[in-house]
């Protein structure tokens, strides 16, 4: 129950187990939206199994107290999936959340998707062109795209001559000369393919 203490003055309500009293302002309206708010935060601990308050919770609680956004860490050990869960819950509870993620997180992150995808194109680099491609941990990358164009040049025929297609012979003159002319007639700004 929302009740006005009229030596703060302010609006109040206690929530949860054991009850803890909030001041949430002297504006009716804003202090019943943050009542609710506080109310479903308790809501999802209690429906994640959790029984009292716990000082992440509190500092969550505060936040909404205040009406500002609160935070939401990732636990130890927590799964990113998991995590994204829990923030998710809470974001659809109270509006807007601080996700909490430092450099070092994204920096990881970023770090293990980046080597999980060079690993695939390492292995589709050499499933398409061979061993010769891949060289220990690194792709030679333009030998790699140099044999692929060869191949693409080779193998993209037109059905009906048996000689490559006019696309093929296009890519193959833009790549073996690329932007080799700005002739002023077309103000600079078009290149020329040969």
């Amino acid at each position: 129950m929302l009740a006005f203490d009229r030596n703060a003055q302010q609006f109040r309500c206690d929530v949860g187990q054991p009850a803890k009293r909030f001041y949430l302002g002297g504006d009716a309206a804003a202090a019943q939206a943050r009542k609710s708010k506080l109310v479903v935060l308790w809501g999802l601990h209690k429906a994640s199994g959790g029984e009292k308050w716990t000082d992440e919770l509190l500092t969550q609680a505060e936040a909404v107290r205040k009406g500002e956004a609160p935070k939401v860490r990732q636990r130890d050990g927590e799964p990113d999936e998991k995590y994204y869960d829990r923030a998710g819950a809470v974001a659809r509870a109270v509006g807007p959340i601080q996700a909490t993620a430092t450099i070092d997180d994204y920096w990881k992150a970023t770090t293990e998707l980046l080597t999980e995808r060079i690993a695939q194109l390492e292995a589709l680099v050499r499933d398409q062109l061979g061993v010769g491609a891949v060289v220990g941990p690194s792709i030679t990358i333009h030998t790699a795209l140099d044999e692929w164009s060869k191949y693409r040049y080779a193998t993209e025929l037109d059905p009906n001559t048996g000689k490559e297609t006019e696309h093929a012979r296009t890519e193959k003159n833009v790549t073996l000369h690329p932007f080799a002319e700005f002739p002023a007639g077309n103000g600079g700004r078009e290149p020329v393919c040969r």
